[in-house]
């Protein structure tokens, strides 16, 4: 019943405890009375939980409001976290976006003026993807360095998007899949029956698409998944890690670095197989389970794998 923490103690995340600060680990904590969730969005330093009355709530960083959730919030149906932002999915298809305090290029200030009938979000570093009921794409943002928020002409049968750090992804009714802005030119011509689709958020156009065969095909500068990796069920992509869940219930993560141990894990984790949901922060990741459980894994140094709202204990951590 008691607890030991150790690393880093610039958020005061290990004050008191009585051991050398120098050894910089990171722990897999879990998350106890945040009941009834069906999803969750992983951003950079901040994740969102929704509830399935369509409440939210927000863990995490929080220096431009992206966890400061909006009174009276809710309906809400889908979540996506981004960097300093966040977006929330009402049922009657509405957008409602917040933080980015610090800059016009988050929230708000952005959003196109009478924006309606909206089935899926996505939120990455600076720019948000809207998909509309009609499968148009409404994309906007701040910076637009690689025109990642200009939306091609004549995009068509869009059921699903992916907005990433420098560039945006979304996938049609017939499998292929359409990409613009950072490394997207590197899309494989002969991507096909491609059922979901996931983008990085790190610099480099990082790019996954899940075949409906269960394997995985990237591009851009991504991580190459394990060789006899199959079976995939849906996939997640951070700066640098992916996390993929397979169709027996179990996880695997792959990726280029593990400096805090977002590619390790946790014990609890790999003695189940009843997940049911992955998600991968900038460079932490989060895995649901069936009874609602939530385990995360890797970086904490803005608390965002702690029961932690704008400052305050929602819930119980143990480990």
């Amino acid at each position: 019943g008691t607890v030991v923490a150790w690393g880093r103690d610039d958020y005061e995340q290990s004050s008191g405890v009585p051991v050398d600060l120098d050894a910089l680990v990171y722990v897999p904590l879990f998350y106890q009375n945040l009941n009834n969730q069906n999803t969750v969005s992983a951003g950079y330093d901040h994740n969102l939980i929704l509830h399935a009355d369509g409440t939210v709530t927000a863990l995490g960083r929080n220096s431009s409001g992206q966890s400061t959730v909006p009174d009276n919030l809710s309906d809400v149906v889908a979540v996506s976290a981004g960097r300093e932002h966040s977006m929330a999915l009402r049922s009657d298809g509405t957008v409602v976006t917040w933080g980015g305090e610090s800059s016009n290029e988050y929230g708000d200030a952005q959003m196109p003026d009478n924006l309606s009938n909206v089935i899926a979000i996505s939120a990455n570093r600076t720019h948000s993807m809207a998909l509309r009921s009609d499968s148009t794409v409404v994309a906007w943002g701040g910076e637009n360095t690689y025109g990642q928020h200009t939306v091609p002409d004549g995009l068509s049968d869009v059921i699903a998007i992916s907005a990433g750090a420098y560039h945006s992804l979304v996938l049609h009714s017939d499998g292929t899949v359409t990409g613009w802005g950072k490394y997207q030119d590197q899309i494989p011509e002969d991507l096909s029956n491609i059922i979901a689709i996931t983008a990085g958020k790190g610099n480099s156009g990082e790019s996954y698409a899940l075949s409906s065969d269960g394997t995985v095909n990237i591009w851009g500068y991504a991580s190459s998944p394990p060789d006899d990796l199959s079976d995939v069920l849906s996939l997640s992509a951070g700066q640098s890690q992916v996390v993929a869940l397979l169709g027996d219930g179990t996880v695997v993560t792959w990726g280029w670095n593990n400096e805090f141990g977002q590619l390790d894990l946790p014990d609890d984790l790999l003695s189940e197989n009843n997940v049911v949901g992955v998600y991968a922060g900038y460079r932490h990741s989060m895995a649901l389970l069936g009874d609602g459980t939530i385990i995360g894994w890797g970086a904490n140094h803005d608390n965002q794998l702690n029961t932690v709202c704008a400052g305050e204990c929602t819930g119980t951590v143990i480990s």
